[in-house]
């Protein structure tokens, strides 16, 4: 949920950012001729805010192409207590995501900082075609697609990630 976060924050601050960077954003439409003010369903809740261990171990071995990884468990066994201890807080946030689903449509766009867009092409959270939604509202973004690479690019491949943020926050100041 944090792409979206930071896309509406990034225009809410007293003070714009330097430079932005999304990495599978919730609320970008899926085409690029959406309504920002259509309802937006959504059942990524169930996997996103896991109830029980089950549930957390689907979470982090389902958001990149479904298979159980190493990096999948060990994250599982990393944030599953806190994730189940704010489980009240996360439903809470996801509920006021969803209620206004496509809210970073209407903060991204000219006036957008220095816009930085990774993707994992094997996403099954927040499809791929989001992505062309950007060439449109934001043609100066960088977009990058990871192959091989689902909801998590800077943990499943977290060298590329982050030599690819890197670059971008060197070009854009610190």
């Amino acid at each position: 949920m944090g792409g979206a976060i930071a896309a509406v924050l990034a225009h809410q601050l007293p003070s714009a950012p330097r430079s932005l960077t999304l990495l599978n954003s919730a609320g970008i439409p899926e085409r690029p001729d959406s309504e920002p003010q259509a309802r937006v369903e959504n059942h990524a809740d169930d996997l996103l805010i896991p109830r029980d261990w089950k549930g957390v171990y689907r979470m982090f071995n389902s958001v990149s192409d479904g298979k159980a990884t190493i990096s999948g468990l060990a994250m599982a066994g990393l944030l599953g207590p806190d994730l189940l201890q704010r489980t009240p807080a996360l439903r809470h946030i996801f509920r006021d995501m969803a209620a206004d689903g496509l809210a970073p449509v209407r903060y991204l766009g000219p006036s957008t900082p220095p816009l930085q867009v990774q993707w994992g092409d094997r996403d099954r959270i927040t499809p791929t075609r989001c992505v062309d939604w950007f060439a449109g509202a934001t043609p100066k973004a960088e977009v990058h697609v990871f192959r091989g690479v689902g909801h998590l690019p800077m943990l499943e491949n977290p060298n590329r990630s982050a030599r690819v943020l890197r670059d971008f926050i060197s070009r854009h100041g610190h």
